[in-house]
């Protein structure tokens, strides 16, 4: 039995997208906190492969400290086959940090675009794999599925875009199934979906080891795999492990019910403790509905009531009036004039023509009342 670490799509020296410079840097130092870990990790718990599928670095020339933190965490995992399938990120070309570098004798990487072979004879294991040679590739180097040796293990390691037309080496269903390999570890897609089988085949993505944004929602990691090959039957057991410290979130709350500004701050306190989101949180609150023009809070209040819960947040306002203005349309005041003079755009059929409005009414009311309009 063989213990393989998959992971991909790790992305060094990403910049993090989210609008604090100062917490875009944390998140940097962290994203490098969780590859430590995946390497103490995988020399803790005695691996036997660690698979990178692709996209190890977020471009093609990486700076001086990442590569001497790679090369550090590579060798102390010395007992660790580390395999490297280069991604459209981080291609395999002569003036890479793969080509230029010289890496720990315990580290393969696959150089061409076409398939190779690693065999590892102490453990029975054949890795085939494939690199980006440059930022494309429109075609997917296993299509036409090597000859296998069925007494071994035979895994591929490659970084891929599975299902429909894509430029980042499309792979069909009718890849995977027909390969004939044991195991496929992918690695392109940020979002992991577990590991699943078609046909002999397990495979699957282990998603980004760190969120980059909020397209990316959820805690990162890698997938943790034992595996092993008896009288020619393939047995896997995988599993998804966490490695990163934060996640990014999206957080709807629909506000019609709301008449105060206490209802409000009440509501959303109660939205985020039920989901659990605390300071490992990245939070994008997004207020929906219709939000009573009694609601005095600006925005800056609002996220200076949640922040300090969260490691970041940030809001977007979709409200729209309560109908009929909550009665601003019989104010006989500035403010009813006000919305008045906003009721046809308020009205319109064009969503994005009501939002503006919307937004409009509410910073022109809290500016009428005195308030705060950032």
């Amino acid at each position: 039995m063989i213990k393989v670490l998959h992971t991909a799509d790790i992305h060094l020296d990403v910049p993090f997208k989210i609008a604090n410079v100062a917490k875009a840097q944390t998140r940097r130092s962290e994203l490098r906190g969780a590859l430590s870990s995946l390497f103490t990790y995988a020399r803790l718990e005695h691996f036997d492969l660690m698979l990178i599928a692709g996209d190890m670095f977020d471009r093609e020339f990486v700076t001086p400290d990442t590569v001497a933190l790679v090369l550090r965490e590579m060798a102390a995992c010395s007992d660790c086959r580390i395999i490297i399938a280069p991604g459209n990120h981080d291609p395999y070309t002569p003036g890479s940090v793969w080509a230029k570098t010289e890496f720990p004798s315990n580290v393969y990487i696959f150089c061409s675009s076409e398939l190779e072979k690693l065999s590892l004879d102490d453990i029975g294991v054949d890795v085939y794999g494939y690199a980006f040679t440059a930022p494309y590739m429109d075609s997917c180097p296993f299509s036409e599925p090597p000859s296998l040796d069925p007494s071994r293990i035979n895994i591929l390691c490659g970084h891929g875009c599975l299902g429909g037309s894509s430029r980042h080496c499309p792979i069909t269903a009718e890849d995977i199934s027909g390969s004939g390999f044991d195991y496929i570890a992918l690695g392109h897609i940020h979002n992991s979906d577990g590991i699943k089988r078609t046909g002999r085949t397990w495979y699957g993505y282990p998603g980004a080891l760190e969120g980059h944004d909020f397209g990316e929602p959820g805690f990162g990691g890698a997938i943790v795999a034992t595996m092993q090959k008896v009288g020619g039957v393939f047995d896997c057991d995988a599993r998804g492990r966490r490695f990163s410290r934060r996640r990014f979130e999206t957080l709807t709350v629909d506000t019609s019910t709301v008449r105060s500004d206490t209802d409000l701050l009440a509501l959303i306190d109660g939205e985020i403790a039920a989901h659990g989101y605390g300071e490992e949180t990245q939070l994008r609150l997004v207020l929906t509905g219709f939000l009573s023009s009694a609601v005095a809070l600006s925005e800056s209040a609002i996220l200076d009531h949640i922040s300090p819960s969260l490691f970041y947040a940030e809001l977007v306002m979709n409200t729209e009036p309560l109908p009929e203005g909550d009665g601003l349309d019989l104010d006989p005041t500035v403010r009813g004039a006000f919305y008045n003079s906003l009721r046809p755009e308020l009205e319109s059929d064009d969503p994005e023509l009501r939002r503006t409005a919307s937004d409009a009414l509410r910073y022109g009311l809290s500016a009428l009342r005195g308030d705060s309009i950032l």
